[in-house]
């Protein structure tokens, strides 16, 4: 899940908002894509050899107080040689952050999120 939330003591809203993310070549969206979403539009592609998945979703205008939301699933997948990384319990990094631009003001900004991770847990009988 990503979620952008905008306090409602900014005055206005801001515009041209833009979520984009990045995944590694172990990873896959899974359908339904998305699973939910409140506001605006979500694509992904996937590039390279490595199949990395580049998300984009254009929120477009978030009033203050408002708060939009974006609920996906994701898949281990195989690398370029034939491999899951997942496979031993643990915690893992996906990427390195959410980005997210926006205007305020007739002025761009840019923010970064931390990263998000997955727990990957054992086989139970």
């Amino acid at each position: 899940m990503i979620k952008v939330s905008l306090p409602s003591n900014w005055g206005e809203p801001i515009k041209n908002v833009v979520v984009t993310d990045r995944f590694g070549a172990e990873i896959e969206i899974d359908s339904p894509f998305p699973v939910s979403i409140t506001h605006g539009t979500v694509s992904y592609t996937t590039k390279g050899n490595s199949e990395k998945v580049f998300l984009t979703w254009n929120i477009e205008t978030l009033s203050p107080g408002k708060t939009a939301i974006l609920r996906f699933k994701i898949s281990t997948d195989h690398n370029p040689a034939g491999k899951q990384e997942y496979t031993s319990p643990g915690c893992y990094e996906l990427n390195s952050g959410t980005v997210l631009k926006f205007t305020f003001k007739e002025k761009q900004y840019s923010a970064y999120t931390h990263p998000i991770y997955v727990k990957v847990k054992g086989y139970e009988d």
